[in-house]
């Protein structure tokens, strides 16, 4: 009985032994992914080329046309005595098209 103990006991250890051997090693590309996903300069990075585009994209809606449409009428017993349309495009490019 204490031999069958002292066998299983060894065999254990072996097998513990023999994963402590093997252990996993990460490749440079492994490492350089996981640096680029949790590394907070890296992070900074991202935010800091996020806030240029919304700079930029701010700086081109200046250039964005403008349109509108005023709508005016007026009804009294059923009868329409007026309707007026007033729609307006303009631009700060100078290039207003008056309607």
């Amino acid at each position: 009985m204490k031999k069958i103990i002292c066998l299983l006991f060894v065999w254990v250890i072996g097998l513990q032994a023999h994963a402590q051997i093997t252990p996993k090693t990460l490749s440079a590309e492994e490492v350089l992914l996981i640096v680029k996903q949790y590394h907070p300069v890296v992070k900074q990075a991202a935010i800091a080329i996020q806030k240029r585009k919304a700079g930029v994209l701010i700086a081109r809606s200046a250039f964005d046309p403008i349109l509108s449409n005023k709508m005016a009428n007026k009804t009294f017993s059923g009868e329409n005595y007026y309707q007026y349309a007033n729609p307006k495009s303009a631009s700060l490019l100078g290039l207003a098209l008056n309607w």
